[in-house]
C-alpha cells in the first residue's frame, strides 16, 4: 500500500518529525500508519498562543521510529529506533511532534546534536538541511516510504500544542479503568455472580463466553461490573 495516501487508509506516513521545546510533556503524529499499537480515544488539543484553537484527537499509542544516528556512513550501525510513548493521533496537526515522555532507555536530547541513550550512544540526529530540529529518518528500505515534508524553508513556523489538564486527566481515568476491567475478581463480586448465576461458568455461558479463553474471561468481568453498576 502506498505510504503517500491519505490517513484514511492507515498506510500513510508524514515525514516531518520536529522536537518540540514548549510544552514537551507528549508527542504528536499525523498519520496512523506510524503507530505500533493504538488505543480510539477522543480528545482535543489547543494552542499555548491562539485561544480557542482546537485540534481532534482521534487515539493515543506507541511509535517506533526509523532513525539515522548520523548524517553519513553505511551499514546496519548508521540506523536505529526512537520509541515514543503516549503519542495523541491529530490528523490535522502540521506537522509530527516528538516530546515527552520518550522511552525509558533515552538519557538526553541536545538540540543540533540528536537524541541520547543512558549509554551516550546517539539514537537519533537532526537534519541541519530541515527547519526547525527535525529528526532524520531511515529511507527505504530500512524505514518506510513517506509523503512530503510538511514544513518549508520559506514559511516561518511557531510549532506548539497544549494538551490540557481536563484532557490529561480524563486519559488517566480511562487507563484506570481498563486496568479496572482486567483485574481479578472481588470478594462481592464473586458473591454477586454466585447469586446470580451460580458462579462464573454459567455467567459466560450466558453470554457465549468460553471459561478456557482469556479473552473471553476478561470481558465477562467488563460485563459483570456493567451489570452491577447498573443494579447500584
Amino acid at each position: 500500500m502506498s505510504s503517500k495516501c491519505h490517513d484514511e487508509c492507515y498506510g500513510g506516513r508524514s515525514l516531518s518529525f520536529v522536537l518540540q521545546a514548549v510544552d514537551p510533556k507528549f508527542s504528536v503524529a499525523k498519520d496512523r500508519g506510524w503507530f505500533t499499537n493504538y488505543v480510539l480515544f477522543e480528545s482535543s488539543l489547543g494552542s499555548l498562543y491562539i485561544r480557542g484553537q482546537n485540534m481532534k484527537v482521534e487515539g493515543v499509542g506507541s511509535v517506533e521510529l526509523p532513525t539515522k544516528r548520523k548524517l553519513q556512513g553505511s551499514g546496519a550501525e548508521l540506523h536505529s529506533t526512537l520509541k515514543l510513548a503516549e503519542v495523541l493521533h491529530v490528523p490535522s496537526a502540521i506537522c509530527n511532534i516528538i516530546g515527552e515522555p520518550m522511552h525509558d532507555e533515552y538519557a538526553s536530547v541536545k538540540v543540533g546534536r540528536g537524541i541520547f541513550d543512558m549509554d551516550g550512544r546517539r539514537i537519533a540526529c537532526f537534519d541541519p538541511s530541515r527547519p526547525l530540529s527535525q529528526i532524520k529518518l531511515s529511507g527505504p528500505p530500512v524505514g518506510p516510504e513517506v509523503g512530503p515534508r510538511a514544513l518549508q524553508h520559506d514559511v516561518g513556523y511557531l510549532i506548539n500544542v497544549q494538551w490540557s489538564n481536563r484532557e490529561r486527566q480524563r486519559w488517566e481515568a480511562y487507563q484506570a479503568s481498563v486496568l479496572s476491567s482486567k483485574a481479578a475478581y472481588t470478594d462481592e463480586e464473586r458473591a454477586w455472580l454466585k447469586n446470580h448465576y451460580g458462579g462464573e461458568f454459567h455467567f459466560l455461558l450466558s453470554y457465549g463466553l468460553k471459561m478456557h479463553d482469556d479473552e473471553d474471561r476478561e470481558d465477562g468481568r467488563a460485563i459483570l461490573r456493567a451489570l452491577m453498576q447498573q443494579d447500584d
